[in-house]
């Protein structure tokens, strides 16, 4: 049992040291799952699994009552406290009087030889500022989490007595006008900073320079102006950089040269092409030999350049360029990406598929293309993933569900590849109308047909006829032996009867010899009201031919509220339907709920 203890003592002071006291249930479930898969490994008797797992619960996480509970009962309703198996205490406060919590910890906690405080988190608190030596007569804390507090300041020396052992501060969600370089210089075992969400307007050269260990570093939602060398001194550390928000117009220079970044996350910040414009755009993701992933959702973007990954095209495996503005598939660009597996590019404006778009992804494994008005995917551009594509997205009101598709639901079907999509409904089909409810894994190949989908067409065409006004042209009738040139000229002259339309056409036609020639006019009236339509037809023969001028009879229009139309009597009038113009739905929302803090992904 000793190894296994050691593996409840591992995950124990992961999860208590990264989350809050009111999470530890998640974590629970968490350390319930790997530990059960760590007894059903070494037990495969019943009795001794269920053993185990009741003594990894019971002893990870122990919750109890604050030091403090008999000398100040006022702070019960706002803290929580717990321990884990090495006697770390973990403290969580929420709307907490900061002086008096801050001398209750001072009285029993005081620094010494014993267990650290694993973390301290105070939340949604007036705290204003950080002074010098605040947390000097507090046992040293490994993690200190500090949000929704309206800090303003902090000092220098605010962390003294806690420069080795602080390794996860979290300030986000403050009034910070600027980065705490002062107080943060000295915490060299520092490996997360999260300011998110505070008044940072500018983060100056050097200003984590002396925070060597940091590999987390977290800047979202600030108004950002990044000077070239921001970054210095984590060129060998930095593994996570979030600028989400920051209002970068373009890939910011100061990322350049961190070699050891895995991860970037530039979501959410106004950036219109990669690369943007301008003298050091291009090379700024060069230098970056560790990035795996970066997310580009929610910008403007709306061309990618075909170098745009060039530094990163043998490391980049996730790219996600949700919600943007391409209305072309990015072929040239993604197809320098030989190690990417993951790629979202989904509610973009892309109405087609080429067939060469994954010519240089072979290890694609994860594809989103659902938001987009695709209204079909041929089978030819996602051939050369068969082997690797084990998630596709797709579907929304624009898919056409017809014999088109049959290769993805023969796909499917074998239980290669699962078929997802992000649309509200969700919907996968926009038509038929018969298979709008109904799930990619529901939908069998042999009900995806071509013959479901025109008579769909041929039910709106119908409905279409029976409701728009019709004009009918007739074929010709009349013949002249000898003609040098002929001009005809139809006249559609209205009553004095409200309600009553008018049509004027002039047919020319060149000089031809033995040539049959003629012109009908057919008057089409829509009326609820009695109306008098007069028609005239001229003809005119120049040269030797003789004058020809025929009135016919004065026609009147049935008086009802339908579609009426006069035919000439000698010939079928065949019908010209009239189709009325693409109409798209209200106002369409692209892509989804705007907080990801949860993407790009």
């Amino acid at each position: 049992m000793s190894g296994l203890q050691s593996l409840v003592n591992q995950n124990c002071e992961k999860t208590t040291s990264s989350i809050p006291i009111k999470n530890h249930i998640k974590s629970h479930i968490f350390i319930f799952n790997l530990i059960n898969q760590h007894c059903l490994f070494f037990f495969q008797m019943t009795a001794l699994r269920w053993l185990c797992v009741s003594v990894a619960l019971v002893a990870c996480v122990s919750a109890q009552l604050c030091p403090w509970q008999n000398d100040h009962p006022e702070l019960s309703s706002a803290c929580l406290c717990a321990t884990n198996l090495a006697r770390e205490v973990s403290i969580q406060c929420d709307l907490v009087d900061w002086p008096l919590l801050l001398g209750a910890l001072k009285r029993h906690l005081p620094p010494g030889p014993g267990p650290v405080v694993d973390l301290l988190y105070v939340s949604n608190s007036t705290v204003r500022s950080l002074p010098a030596d605040v947390l000097a007569g507090v046992r040293r804390v490994r993690s200190l989490q500090m949000s929704g507090c309206k800090i303003e300041k902090i000092e220098t020396g605010a962390f003294r007595g806690h420069e080795g052992s602080l390794k996860n501060l979290n300030l986000q969600d403050n009034l910070l006008d600027s980065v705490p370089v002062a107080a943060l210089r000295p915490l060299r075992n520092l490996t997360l900073l999260d300011l998110s969400r505070n008044k940072l307007n500018r983060v100056a050269q050097d200003s984590f320079s002396s925070l060597g260990s940091l590999a987390t570093l977290k800047l979202a939602d600030n108004e950002l102006t990044l000077e070239p060398g921001a970054f210095h001194g984590l060129e060998g550390s930095l593994r996570n950089l979030n600028l989400k928000g920051t209002r970068q117009k373009r890939l910011p220079e100061a990322v350049r040269g961190l070699r050891a970044l895995a991860f970037l996350d530039l979501a959410q910040n106004g950036l219109r092409e990669l690369p943007s414009s301008g003298a050091a755009a291009g090379r700024n993701l060069q230098g970056l030999d560790s990035l795996t992933a970066i997310n580009l959702e929610r910008n403007l973007i709306q061309s990618v350049a075909p170098d745009a990954f060039a530094g990163v095209a043998d490391t980049l495996s996730s790219l996600s360029l949700l919600n943007n503005l391409l209305t072309d598939f990015p072929t040239p660009a993604v197809s320098t990406l030989k190690e990417l597996r993951v790629l979202d590019i989904g509610f973009n404006l892309i109405t087609s598929l080429p067939t060469d778009a994954f010519n240089g992804t072979p290890s694609l494994t994860l594809l989103a293309l659902d938001g987009n008005p695709l209204a079909s995917v041929a089978e030819s551009s996602l051939v050369r993933l068969n082997s690797t594509l084990r998630g596709l997205s797709i579907g929304g009101r624009f898919l056409k569900c017809d014999c088109k598709l049959k290769w993805l639901a023969n796909w499917l079907k074998n239980g290669e590849l699962q078929v997802t999509s992000r649309e509200r409904a969700p919907q996968f089909c926009g038509e038929p109308p018969r298979l709008r409810d109904r799930t990619f894994a529901a939908i069998q190949p042999e009900e995806l047909s071509c013959e479901a989908t025109n008579e769909v067409e041929d039910a709106s065409s119908a409905i279409i006829e029976n409701a728009i006004p019709v004009l009918a042209v007739a074929a010709p009738s009349s013949t002249t032996s000898t003609t040098t040139s002929s001009t005809t000229e139809a006249t559609t002259t209205p009553s004095t009867t409200p309600s009553t339309t008018t049509t004027t056409t002039t047919t020319t036609s060149a000089p031809v010899r033995s040539t049959t020639t003629s012109a009908t006019t057919t008057t089409t009236t829509t009326t609820a009201r009695p109306t008098t339509t007069t028609t005239t037809q001229r003809t005119r023969l120049t040269g030797s031919a003789n004058v020809i001028v025929s009135k016919p009879p004065l026609t009147t229009a049935v008086p009802i509220p339908r579609i009426v139309s006069t035919a000439a009597p000698r010939a079928q009038i065949p019908i010209v339907k009239q189709k009325p113009a693409l109409i798209l739905g209200g106002t369409h929302r692209h892509g989804m709920e705007d907080d990801d803090d949860e993407v790009l992904a």
